[in-house]
């Protein structure tokens, strides 16, 4: 699904572009190579590692130029070649080759990849080396790079070290709350429930989309994930599943369904994602179908909510969506649907043309009136921006239309 897929990307990309963003920082430090003597976030035992003398400095330049000047296949085979003291000042100084827009996608990823190494080879001597360096932009990178490593090999070392992190400074990013909620789904929503009961609590959330064994109880998990976005905002943990409804709703979209009745919508779950699993497993005709019949059996604030949750990428309703759904709308339905839809997401998308195609399919005009009311009493709008053909084609005259902005000056 596209919000859940960016979503879930966006917060793979925070940490790397959080750092890369300000990856000048420290910059006037990078001389001083022995690094600062910091006090330990995360002090696991030294086994190795280690960092190269000051007096070095000017090998360290000219391994760092070498480097970069090899082609793709010899900085792979120099990467598995240097020595492990070698790596954090070797990192030191490619991170002096940033310019005005930061470093290339080439050097990012021969940067990581030392780092990769250095974990495999020697996680402790890289986190502690780390931990000292004075580059603390730089430092913030490494760690987060080596916890996402460590996540795939020693899940729970890796939470309990990522929890110590934030423990000691509130902005210590990583992405292994995201990775390690993705191991606990095959043990049930109690157990997921209980890791997202571990995390940090933050003011804002991020969706991670998981994999769900087949007889997982979505309700559980649901019901779960609603008590923590209830009430204080700034106690939610940092990333929540975001898939729940879609994936469900592959399976049993009914029982979905009744729990979305029943409940609304719960962070990133909805309505649409409803609509969007069933257009993956059936199509769009079929999905528009199923919407069509669930608007007729629903009650007024139900419907409410389902023409919240049509909206699509951008925050507007898709158009293809709803017109797909008025098709299949039984005649006497579809003013009433359209209502709802232009009520909720108003005039303005694409200057106006979706909501005008929209309002021109309304048979009724004083239903168009009432939208507009609505339009003149909840949004930024002006009479400028109807024109006189526009009221023509809607069957509404000026006088009418000055007559509803009168009512709400």
């Amino acid at each position: 699904m596209k919000r859940n897929a960016w979503i879930s990307l966006a917060f793979g990309l925070g940490i790397s572009l959080g750092w890369y963003g300000g990856m000048r920082m420290g910059g006037d430090a990078e001389e001083r190579i022995e690094v600062e003597k910091t006090p330990s976030r995360v002090r696991p035992e030294r086994r190795g590692g280690g960092t190269a003398a000051a007096s070095d400095h000017v090998k360290v330049a000219a391994q760092a130029q070498a480097f970069l000047s090899m082609e793709d296949e010899e900085r792979d085979k120099r990467i598995e070649e240097l020595e492990l003291l070698e790596i954090g000042p070797l990192l030191v100084r490619l991170m002096d080759q940033a310019g005005p827009d930061g470093l290339g996608y080439a050097l990012r990823s021969d940067i990581d990849e030392l780092i990769v190494r250095w974990g495999k080879e020697d996680f402790d001597g890289a986190w502690a080396w780390a931990d000292a360096c004075a580059n603390r932009g730089l430092a913030a990178h490494v760690q987060g790079e080596l916890l996402d490593q460590l996540a795939e090999t020693d899940p729970d070392r890796a939470f309990e070290m990522y929890l110590a992190g934030v423990k000691d400074d509130e902005d210590f990013g990583s992405g292994v709350p995201g990775k390690i909620l993705g191991t606990k789904v095959g043990d049930g929503p109690a157990v997921v429930l209980d890791f997202l009961a571990r995390m940090p609590k933050d003011s804002s959330v991020s969706g991670v989309t998981l994999q769900y064994p087949d007889g997982f109880d979505f309700a559980a998990l649901l019901d779960g994930m609603k008590v923590f976005y209830q009430g204080n905002h700034d106690g939610r943990p940092p990333v929540m599943p975001s898939n729940v409804m879609e994936v469900w709703s592959a399976s049993d979209p009914t029982a979905a369904h009744a729990w979305w009745l029943a409940n609304g919508k719960i962070g990133f779950e909805g309505w649409g994602e409803i609509l969007d699993s069933l257009d993956g497993q059936q199509g769009p005709q079929a999905s528009a179908t199923w919407a069509a019949d669930r608007w007729s059996e629903a009650t007024p604030e139900q419907r409410e909510n389902m023409a919240k949750e049509l909206n699509g990428w951008i925050g507007a309703p898709e158009r293809g969506r709803v017109d797909a759904i008025v098709g299949e709308l039984a005649p006497q339905e579809v003013d009433g649907f359209l209502k709802e839809v232009l009520m909720e997401h108003g005039f303005g998308y694409q200057n106006g043309k979706q909501f005008a195609d929209l309002m021109g399919q309304i048979s009724d005009p004083s239903i168009r009136l009432e939208i507009l009311r609505d339009q003149f009493e909840h949004r930024t709008v002006t009479s400028e921006q109807f024109s006189d053909e526009l009221l023509g084609r809607w069957k509404v005259s000026r006088s009418e239309l000055e007559s509803v902005i009168a009512e709400e000056d």
